[in-house]
């Protein structure tokens, strides 16, 4: 059974517990290879797109958001009756037709044991994926393969993961900041400040490469920790052993998020219990209103400058003929005539920005930097332009 993927997705081996990505280093063709760590890593992140013609329902062709190529296939010298080739990460436009080698139609056949669990086959050779234990490519396996022996892959929903800067200022629906603060001599996390400035409410992010992250407040050495219920900031280990020290952040809008303990896997509120008026405590398993929390950045302006293009990966869309004029004529002499053809063209340039982030974050930004602009099927940098972002700040919740 065809499995239904998200449009963009990060690949995990179920075998090596390794994420797909491309390969880094300049070859004649680009690899798919079984080496990310992070599942954050721009090499991890691909677009699946269905496929278009008749005859391929339930198939797909995937494009990596690195080098914005489609998947393929490739024979190899190293092939046995066993492995026929590897994936490749290299063709620049897909193709549908299962006839030619350099077809690009995959399929991603679910595995009715587990959820998001896929075995995953290019069609035109019928192959399916295996990981090399030795150089980490993914390679193409004969369909008689034994089944049982056949690897597996976990399919994660991009759109699903939530990447906080590394300094962030949690709001409660209270329209009070979190912060550090001194109950009883013990280190709760408190929603009682109302100023962004204050030193204790910037806190610290730092994601381990599941995308799980421990936290701690930036005027502190001690992290977070779940005791037995009530957060507090009191441990010094600095690993991801601890899953009390360890959370998952869960997307709820555009603006706040939910974070689940992994120790007792229950979300965090704003709760009042006795002289511990609205503390942090992680003891409800659904997303209330006093579990939201509205995501700020404790800076007040940021520049960004020197931007650098990776103009030799870079993907022209919608590419398309244009019919400007069209005129007939018919010459029923033995002599040439001559058919003048006028027109006007307006050429019009418009620039877009898109961020690539989870969350909108009130900021004020300042860009100064040069446009890519399309030369003759080409793109060039233009001049260097300067331009203002400023992003409405939060409300109280």
């Amino acid at each position: 059974m065809a499995f239904a993927s998200p449009r963009f997705i990060v690949i995990k081996s179920n075998e090596k517990d390794k994420y797909l990505g491309i390969e880094q280093e300049e070859r004649l063709f680009c690899s798919l290879k079984c080496s990310e760590t992070q599942v954050m890593s721009p090499y991890a992140k691909f677009e699946v797109e269905t496929a278009q013609s008749g005859g391929t329902d339930g198939l797909v062709h995937i494009r990596s958001c690195r080098n914005n190529k489609y998947w393929g296939f490739k024979d190899t010298s190293f092939k046995s009756i066993s492995f026929k080739g590897i994936i490749t990460v290299s063709a620049d436009k897909p193709e549908e037709d299962q006839s030619k080698i350099s077809c690009t139609l995959f399929k991603l056949i679910s595995d009715h044991d587990a959820k998001n669990i896929v075995r995953i086959m290019h069609v035109q050779q019928r192959v399916y994926f295996l990981t090399s234990t030795k150089f980490s490519y993914v390679l193409g396996i004969a369909s008689d393969f034994p089944d049982g022996m056949l690897p597996t892959f976990r399919i994660i929903d991009w759109e699903t993961l939530v990447f906080l800067p590394r300094h962030v200022a949690f709001k409660g629906n209270n329209g009070k900041y979190l912060c550090l603060r001194q109950i009883d001599g013990h280190p709760y996390l408190q929603f009682a400040s109302g100023d962004i400035g204050d030193p204790t409410v910037t806190m610290e992010v730092f994601m381990d490469n599941d995308g799980n992250i421990r936290i701690k407040p930036a005027c502190s050495n001690k992290f977070w920790r779940r005791s037995p219920n009530s957060i507090l900031a009191d441990s010094v280990d600095t690993s991801s052993n601890n899953k009390d020290t360890l959370f998952r952040l869960f997307k709820v809008n555009d603006q706040t998020i939910a974070l689940r303990n992994l120790g007792n896997n229950n979300f965090c509120r704003r709760l009042t219990k006795g002289c511990k008026a609205n503390c942090l405590n992680a003891n409800v398993s659904s997303v209330t209103k006093e579990v939201q929390l509205g995501v700020e950045l404790p800076v007040l302006e940021s520049k960004t400058y020197d931007i650098k293009y990776d103009l030799g990966n870079s993907r022209i869309y919608d590419e398309s003929i244009l019919s400007v004029a069209k005129n007939f004529a018919s010459n029923h002499t033995q002599q040439s005539e001559t058919l003048d053809l006028k027109f006007s063209y307006t050429d019009t340039k418009t620039s877009t920005w898109m961020a690539n982030s989870s969350l909108k974050l009130g900021e004020k930004a300042t860009m100064k930097v040069r446009l890519p602009k399309i030369v003759e099927g080409k793109l060039e940098l233009s001049d260097e332009i300067q331009s203002g972002i400023e992003r409405p700040t939060q409300r109280p919740l």
